[in-house]
């Protein structure tokens, strides 16, 4: 078996390049929170990017499908009155915490407890309000979108 020796400065080379790759990814990722805190849709809602990613998932036949999915946190607080989410593509909603109204698209409005899942359609709407006497709640909402 042929062992090849490596000096200090190809060590200190080495773990200096994987320093600076964490460096960098840290940075990268720290920019990305600074872009997602900066997201208020409305008044008293605040949203939080948790995860944005492309991934690519076989077929049953062999093909490939490239789908981008995003995981948001919003969280609800003063919200005097409702308050509208964006549904850009297929969303599932779960309710992290507190009680909330909500009406998807033409839907009756429906009252949702922590621990409820729901889905909407791309392009309906997703209407949410606190439920007396809360005063704060938190939803996460997982999208995907096709063809990224």
């Amino acid at each position: 078996m042929l062992r090849r020796k490596h000096g200090p400065l190809t060590l200190a080379i080495a773990s200096s390049s994987l320093l600076l790759l964490c460096a960098g990814l840290y940075v990268a990722a720290a920019q990305d929170q600074k872009k997602a805190a900066k997201e208020e849709p409305a008044g008293g809602l605040e949203v939080t990017t948790k995860l944005s990613d492309t991934v690519s998932l076989s077929t049953p036949k062999g093909g490939k499908v490239s789908l981008h999915v995003e995981l948001k946190q919003w969280y609800l607080t003063n919200v005097r009155e409702s308050a509208t989410i964006p549904v850009e593509a297929f969303t599932i909603f779960q309710v992290v915490a507190g009680d909330v109204v909500v009406r998807i698209g033409d839907k009756a409005e429906e009252l949702r407890h922590t621990g409820d899942y729901w889905t909407a359609e791309k392009g309906s709407r997703a209407v949410v309000s606190l439920s007396p006497p809360q005063e704060s709640a938190t939803l996460e909402t997982l999208t995907a979108k096709s063809g990224h």
